[in-house]
């Protein structure tokens, strides 16, 4: 799983740009070791932060997942 932010108080963050992906598309992750993780878009969801679900976000999935 990665975690990122939209934005912080020095600017954009790893997933600033995370709401113009859609459902069938793929979004490729640079990993440290230099290899490459494509992953398919299933779904994009947005949560306030007063509901955010962190039992459903950070459970296990059985799978690499962003």
């Amino acid at each position: 799983m990665i975690v990122g932010h939209l934005d912080t108080r020095q600017g954009i963050a790893a997933f600033y740009r995370l709401s113009t992906l859609a459902p069938g598309q793929t979004a490729i992750v640079q990993r440290g070791d230099g290899s490459t993780a494509v992953f398919s878009i299933d779904a994009v969801r947005t949560y306030p932060k007063s509901a955010f679900p962190t039992d459903h976000v950070y459970k296990p999935t059985g799978r690499p997942e962003l």
